[in-house]
């Protein structure tokens, strides 16, 4: 395949190919409501929002708890990632 054709984000301008910029997707909720999970895990008798926590919430009946756990775990990821950044 030409170079041309494997560019699949590309803007032809005046007889170049120009590479667009991408757009970072934004997949986080506006309708996060903070420190609803960790009260959660407070109401249960941890001390916080801890790996017993998120493990006991992703296996609740309940759908709104199951869906802040797996974020709660997520955010958790991103932070150690951007920890080992610096």
């Amino acid at each position: 395949m030409e170079k041309e054709q494997l560019k699949i984000r590309s803007l032809y301008k005046g007889g170049d190919y120009v590479e667009m910029a991408r757009r970072k997707k934004k997949w986080i909720p506006k309708n996060l409501k903070k420190g609803a999970f960790k009260a959660y895990c407070r109401r249960l008798g941890y001390s916080g929002v801890t790996q017993e926590c998120i493990e006991r919430g992703k296996k609740s009946k309940n759908p709104t708890i199951r869906r802040r756990a797996v974020l709660a775990e997520t955010f958790r990821k991103m932070s150690r990632k951007r920890k080992k950044r610096r």
